[in-house]
């Protein structure tokens, strides 16, 4: 795996655990019950099995797209190369509506897992 990807991906998770741990934060420290309201309302939203997939898939998704993306924005643009590049990411994004090609996470998974949980 590229590096920048591992490093995308840590950044992600740390991310997702500071939200958590500072909503967390303000939900029991806090007097006011409008913002102790809303922050138990998104604590909650952010912990719930949709969102965490939701997640997972569009970080699949980004990925799939980056290099395409990089392609796209190079100075010297090949168009016989963007052109291959395109046709593949879409076939790689068409494997994933499709039911994923072991490397992803689709929408179907995600509904097998959560009755499996």
């Amino acid at each position: 795996m590229d590096r920048s990807i591992r490093v995308y991906q840590s950044c992600a998770w740390a991310s997702l655990e500071a939200i958590l741990s500072g909503l967390q934060e303000v939900n029991d420290s806090t007097v006011e019950t409008k913002v102790k309201a809303t922050a138990s309302g998104l604590l909650k939203k952010v912990k719930c099995f949709d969102f965490i997939a939701s997640l997972i898939f569009i970080k699949n998704i980004t990925l799939k797209t980056k290099f395409l993306r990089d392609s796209l924005q190079r100075e010297e643009l090949n168009i016989i190369e963007a052109l291959e590049m395109t046709k593949a990411t879409i076939t790689s994004l068409e494997k994933i509506k499709k039911g994923g090609d072991g490397n992803d996470f689709p929408d179907n998974s995600c509904n097998r897992i959560r009755k499996e949980a």
